[in-house]
């Protein structure tokens, strides 16, 4: 038990601070935490604060002016607006990642950031500035590090402003695998900055530049180094070999990929920190020349500049860039050279001239802080980003620290909102996946007390002891006054249940996954007085259970007590038009209900297309795939557990054409469609379906039983795509719509049925392959993605396996190719008898 004196209730400040904030959570995220909510966020916190409040989100889908370098762990930089969920950003401490979870897009009014060394970044109103305290004054002390929305940064005094700085970081390690390099970064640099760009000679008037050219050459074993001109006060030197023997110097140059071509390699430029100084040191005991605390760095090319500027800034120098026009004495001839002026930390850098090296390395400057010179208002335009794991901090493409915007600010500040303003509170957050959760949120409230840490209420953050395992409490009320989060399960739910306090928020996130007899246990839980308080967050995945029933029929519309917040994509201020309209463009129906409009899918659309759609792949009297399209003939094979079982072996030979969403399937014939071949003759039956056609490919299920079976065609020398559908998706664009490729597959099937991209040539099985591809049924995941459900389940309403529609769906799994063929498309078509024989094989179909 904590002593007297520092119990919350008893610091005159605290009640103070419950009348001013207990009844208002915006103005708590304001004033407390130094953030800025957005209309939706402030629509969210007013509900919630409301007595005795139910209530529901479902939703769909601070940021930058597009162009904005970032740079990826990989020490890539690509443009915000090229940013994609799951892509790896450099964290600011530059050797760890941030994940990307969500983009944020919209428009708003921006401002041009011009700091003291000339460059600049435009951010919009809400962007999230990471600055640096330039020196002490009151609570503030050098060196603190805070975080302020451009917004609240305007409202500042001019000397608050002028005391506080951008900051940059340099990077240890780029996440990327380390290979051995082509030269030595020392002597690559050298050649870099005074070698021959077509031979293997450098000019130096340099004793320690010729020693290291020496030492190389006496490390290879076959080079030697030959003096071949005098130059004034310096030499040429060549690095040659015996006319027989490779020269190790040229071969290097040329595995770089700079032999004829100077320029930084990405290999040396993204190496690891000891080797980009040693690169960094040859060019500089080459083409630098040394001031009083640092370097300049001339250069014809661009090119080789702007990458020395970007090294430079990499180990943690400071680097400027400018373009200056030299004039010829004797010929009046001018041109223009590129400038880079290098310093700060300079003694780092290990060059071996020894006129070259800083004198009073003391003297300099050791941080890479940068004032801010002025902030030009822009007006209204695009803006991007994107929400980050961990502390959402980041590196630009010029090594600035940078600050996105965090999806979980909004349930992090109404967890200390009610944590610090009701006396014994208790807050419960529950989720399927906790883990995710511990990532998120409780990140989230970590940072969130940092922040309070160094606003004007630091005092209360003491109060507050954040534990390793998703909990919080009050100092000396550990027992009755906290922040609890448990896995939504029955077992955890009737534990939280049990708890009962006068101020009780319970917080469900992704509730459309959560166990009904979850969410109506912890219903239970909470008595009707005006400290009771209950939110759930979702995606809109489902139209049944308890989040769904909350948003409907037990919303205040119909005489309940719950009141849904729908978070439209289309009225939020994150999202461009230019975003929506691509979204619309790419999602089919459901998902635009479901990711965009932050609508429930329509019940009629539980299956992945209706009849009418299936029986549109019969109504083409043309081919689709044109004469002037590539294609390829396949054989796609679905393999049945075993002879005489319920479920049949299925086979079906197509044309395909094209790739992705724009993929093109005619269905020409379906060579066996049964359960009376047995599993160890399958695969000669298979060979024998694709023997007729001319560069086929296979593809063949390899789950279960059909791994024996790919093994027994590939003895046979045919060479098979072996399709594993449970896996999860590969590209990123279908990992973030699909559980797995089965999903994807059929989805995409489905897709390419409604556009008239996939049509059956064939009458065989016509019944019962329109029941089966239109009664695949679609559900859901808490994440919103698309999902077949388990075979057998309710969902199924009793349908067999879909073999035969199976197999079609598998021409659209991702990553499957075929060999292009040479054969005319018109030499492909649909026998009449094959029309004639259909009849009969509904019939049998029908049987089976």
């Amino acid at each position: 038990m904590a002593t007297k004196r520092n119990l919350i209730t008893d610091d005159p400040r605290w009640k103070p601070f419950v009348a001013r904030y207990a009844h208002d959570p915006v103005l708590f995220a304001q004033e407390v935490q130094g953030i800025y909510l957005s209309d939706q966020q402030m629509d969210l916190a007013a509900l919630v604060a409301a007595p005795d409040s139910r209530t529901a989100v479902p939703s769909g889908h601070g940021c930058f002016a597009k162009g904005t370098e970032i740079m990826l762990a990989s020490g890539d930089v690509i443009p915000v607006e090229e940013i994609l969920p799951g892509h790896r950003v450099m964290a600011a401490n530059g050797q760890s990642s941030r994940r990307v979870c969500e983009l944020r897009r919209g428009r708003e009014n921006m401002y041009r950031f011009t700091y003291n060394d000339g460059t600049s970044h435009v951010f919009n109103e809400s962007h999230i500035l990471c600055l640096v305290a330039t020196n002490s004054k009151g609570r503030r002390t050098a060196g603190d590090k805070i975080t302020v929305t451009v917004r609240e940064w305007l409202t500042w005094g001019e000397d608050k402003k002028r005391c506080h700085a951008i900051y940059r970081s340099p990077v240890r390690s780029f996440d990327r695998a380390e290979g051995s390099l082509p030269l030595p970064p020392y002597i690559l640099g050298v050649w870099l900055g005074d070698g021959h760009a077509s031979a293997a000679r450098v000019t130096t008037a340099d004793p320690e530049i010729k020693q290291a050219l020496q030492s190389f050459a006496d490390s290879t074993g076959t080079l030697r180094l030959k003096h071949v001109a005098k130059c004034g006060n310096a030499e040429t030197l060549a690095l040659s070999t015996t006319k027989w023997q490779d020269n190790a110097f040229i071969n290097g140059l040329r595995d770089a990929g700079v032999f004829t071509d100077k320029h930084i390699p990405d290999q040396y430029l993204l190496a690891p920190l000891a080797d980009r100084l040693e690169l960094l040191a040859g060019l500089i005991d080459t083409d630098g020349s040394r001031d009083c605390h640092g370097y300049d760095f001339i250069q014809k090319s661009e090119r080789l500049a702007r990458q020395v500027a970007w090294l430079a800034r990499s180990v943690g120098c400071h680097s400027t860039l400018k373009s200056t026009t030299k004039v010829c004495g004797n010929t009046g001839a001018s041109g223009t050279y590129w400038r880079v002026t290098i310093g700060r930390n300079t003694d780092a850098i290990p060059v071996r001239v020894q006129r070259k090296k800083i004198n009073n390395p003391n003297s300099q400057r050791r941080n890479l802080h940068f004032g801010i010179k002025s902030c030009e208002p822009l007006g209204e335009g695009d803006y991007f980003g994107f929400v980050l794991d961990g502390d959402h901090q980041f590196l630009g493409g010029d090594f600035t620290v940078l600050h996105n915007t965090g999806k979980t600010t909004s349930i992090a500040n109404l967890c200390l909102w009610h944590l610090l303003c009701f006396f014994n509170s208790n807050t419960l957050l529950t989720a399927n996946d906790m883990d995710q959760m511990k990532v998120t949120i409780w990140k989230e409230i970590a940072i969130a007390k940092n922040r309070i840490k160094r606003g004007p209420h630091a005092w209360i953050a003491q109060h507050i002891d954040i534990l390793s395992d998703g909990n919080a409490r009050i100092v000396g009320y550990e027992k009755e006054w906290f922040i609890e989060s448990k896995t939504a399960n029955a077992q955890n739910a009737n534990k939280m249940a049990g708890r009962h306090a006068d101020d009780l928020l319970i917080i469900v996130d992704e509730a459309s996954t959560v166990p009904d007899e979850v969410t109506t246990t912890l219903k239970g839980a909470l008595s009707s007085g005006p400290g009771n308080r209950m939110l759930m967050t979702s995606q809109p995945t489902k139209t049944s259970g308890f989040f769904y029933d909350a948003c409907h029929k037990l919303s205040i519309h119909n005489g309940g007590k719950w009141v849904p917040l729908r978070l439209s994509s289309v009225d939020s201020p994150w999202v461009s038009d230019e975003a929506l309209k691509e979204w619309w463009n790419d999602y089919d129906e459901d998902e635009r209900l479901v990711r965009i409009l932050g609508q429930f899918p329509e019940n009629s659309s539980k299956f992945m297309m209706g009849r009418r759609d299936a029986e549109r792949m019969y109504k083409f009297d043309a081919p689709i795939i044109g004469e002037g399209d590539e294609w390829g003939w396949m054989i796609l094979t679905d393999v049945a557990l075993g002879e005489g079982l319920r479920d049949k072996s299925a086979c079906v030979a197509v044309r395909i054409s094209g790739h992705g969403e724009e993929r093109k399937v005619e269905v020409m014939e379906i060579p066996f469609f049964t359960n009376n071949i047995r599993s160890n003759k399958l695969p000669y039956h298979i060979q024998e379906a694709g023997q007729s056609y001319e560069n086929v490919s296979w593809g063949v299920d390899a789950g279960g039983i059909g791994a024996t079976t790919c093994q027994q065609l590939e003895d046979l020398g045919i060479p098979v795509h072996r399709l594993l559908w449970g896996n999860p998706c590969f590209r990123k664009r279908n990992k973030q719509r699909y559980l797995n490729l089965r999903a994807q597959a059929m989805h995409q099937a489905a897709m390419a049925a409604k556009d008239g991209r996939l049509i059956i040539r064939t009458n065989k099985y016509k019944k019962l392959l329109i029941d089966q591809a239109s009664r695949i049924p679609k559900d859901w995941t808490g994440k919103s993605l698309i999902k077949v459900p388990e075979k057998g389940s309710r969902a199924w309403e009793g349908m067999k396996s879909p073999d035969l529609w199976d197999a079609i769906c598998f021409a659209f799994i991702e990553g499957l190719d075929y060999m292009p063929c040479s054969e005319s498309a018109n030499d492909a078509d649909v026998s009449e008898k094959e029309k004639l024989d259909s009849l009969v094989d509904d019939a049998l179909a029908g049987v089976g």
